[in-house]
């Protein structure tokens, strides 16, 4: 073969060998592409807590489930409901005792009457201020606050009192909050709910009335607002730990009893953790694992109308803010059940 054939077969040989090689090459990375996704696919996503694993809530409140129970959900969907399939968790920072929290302790029993001379009593991080008549205990990490008066035979405080508007009573109470220096930003941007109250000297308890007109205390329950569309509950459900109490008289109101438990959460940070289905949370409620936390009226057949996530706000501190399931129901039935993963919960 000449050097002139030579170069005309590689002329006309060459582009087919080249494409060849291209499509060669081509098929080679499509099968590896390929090979790689179906590995890929088979192979399980491990889920890494960024928190560790989570404390169990620790709930406050408790009813006792009622003998030989049976539960029916007759919510509007016909079946358990599964909200998401992950939850944000939110960290509560701890808190320590404040420089200059003497000073502040005694604004807070001035802002009620304790006189400048009544000294308080020191147990870890409780300040306590008594005299008798009233008690006043203060976290000196947070300056969470109890406050309470002794009106055990003091029938006549509860006499010819009025009920003003509620514009007057709810801001009566924010202005009690802020005397006291102590009305969190969460709780002034949520909501608040009145309560009517009658009070029984002869038995010294109250009652809640629907009737206005028989009431002789309201008292105004403080709640934050919701997270991502899901409420925050309290450890009773339809009260919160975050209230002020009053009795209002011609001559102007006077607090009976008011109460601030709240935590401030590390919103920065918030991974999601996995959470039960619903159809799992409905099984532990059925099964005797739930929380109650109101059983009204109801008897051993309880009926749950409706059933959604929320966020537990605890009245005492806990180092994460974590959802629950909530199951509501006749009679003002209420329970709980916790709704992260029990993979990611320590035993």
């Amino acid at each position: 073969m000449t050097l002139s054939e030579f170069s005309y077969y590689i002329r006309r040989i060459g582009p087919i060998a080249v494409v060849g090689l291209i499509l060669f090459i081509v098929f080679f990375v499509v099968i590896r592409l390929l090979v790689s996704v179906l590995t890929t696919s088979n192979e399980p996503t491990v889920f890494t807590p960024q928190f560790g694993m989570l404390d169990p809530i620790k709930f406050s409140h408790k009813v006792d489930y009622p003998p030989s129970p049976t539960f029916t959900l007759d919510n509007i969907e016909g079946r358990p409901v599964t909200a998401t399939s992950s939850a944000e968790i939110f960290f509560v920072p701890p808190e320590n005792a404040r420089f200059g929290y003497p000073q502040t302790l005694s604004f807070m029993a001035k802002a009620v009457n304790f006189s400048p001379e009544t000294s308080y009593l020191l147990n870890e991080t409780q300040a306590t201020f008594e005299n008798g008549l009233q008690k006043l205990g203060v976290d000196i990490t947070n300056f969470n606050f109890t406050f309470d008066v002794n009106f055990s035979g003091q029938g006549e405080i509860f006499e010819n009192t009025i009920i003003p508007d509620k514009t007057v009573i709810v801001n009566s109470a924010i202005e009690f909050l802020r005397k006291m220096d102590r009305y969190p930003d969460d709780l002034a941007q949520g909501t608040n709910n009145i309560i009517y109250l009658k009070y029984d000297p002869v038995s010294q308890e109250f009652a809640v009335v629907t009737d206005v007109a028989l009431a002789n205390v309201v008292e105004v329950d403080f709640f934050p607002p919701d997270i991502d569309h899901y409420p925050i509950v309290s450890p009773k459900y339809f009260n919160s730990q975050n209230y002020v109490a009053m009795i209002f008289k011609p001559g102007g109101k006077e607090v009976i009893k008011a109460q601030i438990r709240h935590f401030a959460k590390d919103t920065s940070f918030a991974p999601p953790y996995p959470i039960k289905t619903g159809d799992q949370a409905w099984e532990e409620l059925s099964n005797g694992k739930g929380i109650i936390v109101s059983a009204g009226q109801n008897n051993s057949n309880i009926t749950v109308r409706e059933m959604f996530l929320g966020y537990y706000n605890a009245e005492d501190y806990q180092t994460y803010f974590q959802p629950v399931y909530v199951f509501l129901g006749d009679n003002n039935f209420a329970a709980y059940v916790p709704a992260v993963d029990e993979q990611y919960i320590k035993e």
